[in-house]
């Protein structure tokens, strides 16, 4: 809960106290209160963004919670730090530009409950592209995603965890498959997934109890696949005879797997694995693991008891 006012403010016509939030317009025709933290903001601006708020200042004889010097008041269900993130959005362009710089998850998370709830599609829109962007459905979005670091979110330990929590409650359900292998790929203790990673400011990030299973039995399941499918056990197939080859694409094959559990599955091809590789394996190498990968992306919904990807993607919300 955020609390910026001083003394609460209460008046005869408004028997629920709450503190005045720093978004507050004195010309304001509307005070919006969640978690007892009042918002002082412009009712044509709520409308015209929303048809939810539109409906219910239309209503002849809405719920509100009293008023205040003639100003009525609208009492909201939701986090305030939800709300003074949506109304920061709404009333300042330059509140959140992912486009430009990294932004908090936490103000995203913020966009997107209260955009999908109040059907606030540029809030939503933009909030949801940030998600999208890192953690993309298709290989072509994982490739590009996978050269560069985070560039629409502000990166933390245990990002991943709590995008996972907040896109089921949203139901963006074609986030999750690379949500789960990243997740399974930073985190391989069991201890890690069952008591959760520590965030920076010494909260725990964590999933639920469905989740961690999911997540341990696919990370089991993808990690034997991934290495037994890994390019230099297909190098039979490209006439190979070298022994020196062979073991160079032992060495390989040890490095990108130790310690043994280690997932690797999506990365790509590394200009390191060349030297000492024979002619016919430096040849039909990055094709061998370029398919092996989108056999692996195809399949990665699978391994965390998920439908197909086109699937998932019909199932987004979207608004």
């Amino acid at each position: 809960m955020i609390a910026e006012g001083t003394a609460p403010i209460v008046s005869s016509s408004n028997p629920i106290p709450f503190r005045r939030s720093d978004i507050w317009y004195e010309d304001g025709s509307v005070i919006l209160v969640a978690e007892a933290t009042g918002f002082k903001v412009y009712k044509g601006v709520l409308a015209a963004n929303s048809e939810v708020f539109r409906d219910m200042f239309d209503l002849s004889v809405p719920s509100t919670g009293g008023s205040v010097d003639g100003c009525p008041i609208v009492l909201l269900s939701d986090d305030a730090l939800d709300v003074k993130h949506l109304l920061n959005a709404l009333l300042d362009r330059e509140f959140f530009r992912p486009m430009e710089n990294p932004q908090p998850f936490a103000v995203a998370a913020s966009l997107l409950r209260l955009g999908k709830k109040y059907a606030i599609r540029r809030v939503y829109d933009e909030a949801l592209s940030c998600l999208t962007h890192e953690f993309p459905s298709t290989l072509e979005g994982w490739e590009r995603a996978e050269s560069t670091d985070y560039s629409r979110l502000q990166y933390y330990v245990g990002l991943e965890i709590d995008v996972i929590n907040v896109v089921r409650e949203i139901n963006l359900p074609s986030l999750l498959p690379i949500l789960f292998y990243l997740c399974a790929a930073s985190y391989d203790s069991p201890t890690q997934i069952f008591r959760g990673v520590e965030r920076g400011d010494g909260s725990v990030a964590i999933l639920s109890r469905a989740d961690q299973e999911i997540l341990l039995t696919g990370r089991h399941l993808m990690v034997i696949e991934a290495h037994d499918l890994f390019w230099v056990q297909l190098s039979s197939l490209f006439n190979c005879n070298s022994a020196p080859c062979g073991q160079r694409k032992a060495l390989v094959h040890r490095e990108c797997f130790r310690p043994p559990g280690t997932l690797r599955a999506l990365c790509g091809w590394s200009e390191d694995w060349y030297p000492g590789l024979c002619d016919p394996c430096r040849l039909n190498g990055p094709h061998a693991h370029s398919v092996y990968r989108k056999y692996l992306w195809e399949s990665l919904p699978s391994f965390f008891e998920l439908p197909e990807w086109d699937t998932l993607r019909a199932q987004d919300h979207t608004l």
